[in-house]
């Protein structure tokens, strides 16, 4: 199938409208099909991985996006992505993936929610550049920090 690149940067302005616009923290489109959740970090990006979701030929947008986010993106096969902030260590990774991307704010890396360190997410895929492994280690760091939570 081939996808027209032209409409996938129209998906991912719309994206970045839907997002700026209705709140969202991440929004996914192609045509008229809208995705979109208000879960922040890459927690619904794992959760559509989960289900199964293929967003192949999708644009999209997000608040930010990290190396995790743009390994994650990449792996649901979105083609266009708009990121309000995106770290330095995202851009390689899209561009590897070939994935067009556009951003208004470039940061050297993402902070974690304390403001004092960088993001556990960031750090966990920090020299992974695959897709299918960065997958496996973020669940694994998400199952972890949320034991750590709990216990």
């Amino acid at each position: 199938m081939k996808i027209n690149h032209d409409d996938m940067i129209k998906d991912m302005q719309a994206a970045a409208k839907d997002l700026a616009e209705e709140g969202y923290t991440c929004v996914l489109r192609k045509g008229g099909d809208r995705v979109f959740s208000y879960e922040h970090g890459i927690r619904p990006l794992l959760g559509w991985l989960e289900e199964g979701r293929d967003f192949s030929g999708y644009g999209a947008a997000d608040r930010v996006v990290g190396r995790a986010a743009a390994l994650l993106y990449a792996r649901l096969g979105v083609q266009a992505l708009y990121g309000q902030i995106i770290s330095e260590q995202a851009l390689p990774i899209l561009d590897q993936q070939g994935v067009t991307y556009a951003y208004d704010t470039k940061v050297p890396f993402i902070i974690n929610q304390r403001n004092d360190g960088m993001c556990p997410m960031e750090q966990a895929v920090w020299d992974v550049s695959d897709p299918v492994e960065a997958e496996l280690r973020l669940k694994n760091k998400v199952r972890k920090m949320t034991q750590e939570d709990a216990g």
